[in-house]
């Protein structure tokens, strides 16, 4: 018997199909596909799960040392700011020692950096 169905396509003919497969053939098929495809969810779920945990860890730790990071430049900070201000404190001092040497050391210093910065 001639078919003029597409290619491909299959017509019944009593308990079986001109590509040769059988009614009950297409359910087994079925049933492979189904317990395919869940396994396949299975692992794509278990993959998905185990990239979240590594994702939850690695955020612990860099929130971890991002509070590290901060108590450690806050301690800076305070530490430059003290630095800082005993500087200033020994420059106010001895500029109130010696108001001369002071002048003639700022305007040295002014100098120098012209030079500099004309090159």
């Amino acid at each position: 018997m001639t078919s003029l169905n597409a290619p491909g396509s299959e017509s019944r003919i009593g308990n079986k199909t001109e590509t040769g497969s059988y009614a009950g053939d297409t359910a087994h098929e079925a049933d492979v596909d189904a317990s395919t495809t869940a396994h396949l969810a299975e692992a794509a779920h278990a993959a998905v799960d185990k990239a979240a945990a590594n994702l939850a860890s690695a955020e612990r730790a860099l929130r971890d040392a991002q509070a590290s990071a901060g108590i450690k430049i806050s301690d800076i900070s305070s530490q430059a700011q003290q630095v800082g201000s005993e500087s200033l404190s020994s420059m106010n001092s001895y500029i109130e020692k010696n108001p001369t040497r002071a002048v003639g050391i700022a305007f040295a210093a002014g100098y120098l950096l012209s030079v500099i910065l004309k090159k």
